[in-house]
């Protein structure tokens, strides 16, 4: 049932869809789908959801049109795509540029960085560049990198905007990028699937 709630109702309020919508039909609609989430949707089976579905159900349950709204403009922006046009170590330190696709202003971008095979993870805002607009840098420092031990450590951008957080997902590795030498004591590289990822497990040579 969950699963037919997010396929025929949910998808009413994806953001090339809903804003086509006028608000009268909109109201409707959603007053449809809240009836049927109170017959058959409980809150614990809605937690099941992912993002963005998690957040319509919520509040199309709350009867929040106007935070429905605020969702499908905020969805594209929280679920853009991190991609890295700059890797480089330097005193221990490893710092990265990405850009975002599609571009757009957030209010927070935040890279997860994560151990692979490991509960090990840490959390840091990325810095927008004030002079290359719709670009962010953030600067790890080895000793962090360091504290997940010999394993390869993999980086997710997280996103947040009009206080919707969209799901982390992989930063990419442009194609440009040359990732080819060690970085002091890890080695940068794109997978096989061209995200980003270190490699922790030899100590390479400074």
């Amino acid at each position: 049932m969950l699963d037919l709630y997010r396929r025929k109702c949910l998808r009413f309020y994806a953001p090339d869809r809903f804003r086509k919508i006028n608000r009268r039909q909109a109201r409707r609609w959603m007053s449809e789908h809240a009836k049927f989430a109170q017959r058959y949707i409980s809150p614990a089976l809605e937690e099941q959801l992912s993002f963005p579905h998690r957040q319509r159900a919520a509040l199309v349950r709350a009867d929040d049109l106007y935070g429905l709204r605020r969702l499908a403009a905020a969805e594209p922006l929280v679920q853009a795509k991190a991609r890295a046009v700059s890797v480089s170590g330097e005193s221990g330190r490893m710092s990265m540029e990405v850009v975002l696709e599609p571009a757009g202003e957030l209010d927070r971008l935040e890279l997860v960085v994560r151990g692979r095979g490991s509960n090990n993870c840490s959390t840091q805002r990325f810095d927008p560049l004030l002079a290359e607009p719709g670009k962010y840098t953030a600067i790890l420092d080895g000793a962090s990198l360091a504290g997940f031990g010999p394993v390869i450590v993999d980086f997710y951008a997280r996103a947040t905007k009009d206080g919707f957080t969209g799901s982390e997902h992989r930063v990419a590795v442009d194609k440009s990028l040359p990732l080819t030498s060690p970085t002091g004591d890890f080695r940068t590289y794109a997978t096989v699937n061209g995200k980003l990822s270190v490699d922790m497990r030899t100590k390479q040579p400074s």
